[in-house]
């Protein structure tokens, strides 16, 4: 809800008051890349079908995909101050530090819960398959990972759309 009132409130902005123009970071293109490609892996995983062994594997290629973007995301703001866009700078520009910190925050809130999962898993030996509380802890990470990056891909895609087009 806070992301589409504070979109609500960026159109409005934009339309009566004509915001500065800036250039969303290519960053931000690379972030949908890792995010994507992380939401794709956990897509495939057939919480019922997979061999633990293998889970292990995806689950750290996810873990791995969600610190590059986070890293990505410090080193995209780190190119937006140099080139003097800070969030007191252009409300636009305020609004997009706003919402990709927003969503940064959720990101690194859900890191924890994956951490343990996946530690879960790496102590997992006398099993072949998940218990049947491990494919639910699995499906409730899987949802929430995937709604972080539609919301990452809605938020990219807003800010492009409105900085390209208006």
């Amino acid at each position: 809800m806070l992301f589409f009132s504070a979109s609500v409130a960026l159109i409005y902005l934009q339309v009566h008051q004509d915001l500065q123009s800036i250039k969303l970071p290519f960053l931000f293109y690379t972030n949908t890349f890792f995010l994507i490609l992380s939401s794709f892996i956990f897509h495939k995983i057939n919480p019922k079908l997979i061999r633990i062994r293998t889970l292990r594997y995806s689950l750290s290629v996810i873990l791995t995909l969600s610190f590059c973007f986070l890293i990505f995301q410090g080193l995209a703001w780190y190119q937006l101050i140099a080139n003097n866009i800070s969030a007191a700078s252009d409300r636009l520009a305020g609004f997009m530090y706003f919402f990709s910190f927003l969503h940064f925050t959720h990101v690194l809130g859900g890191l924890p819960f994956l951490i343990v999962f996946y530690i879960k898993m790496r102590r997992e030996s006398t099993r072949d398959l998940l218990t049947v509380n491990h494919q639910r802890e699995f499906k409730i990470l899987r949802v929430y990972w995937h709604f972080i990056d539609l919301l990452w891909i809605y938020l990219v895609s807003f800010l492009s759309i409105l900085i390209y087009f208006f």
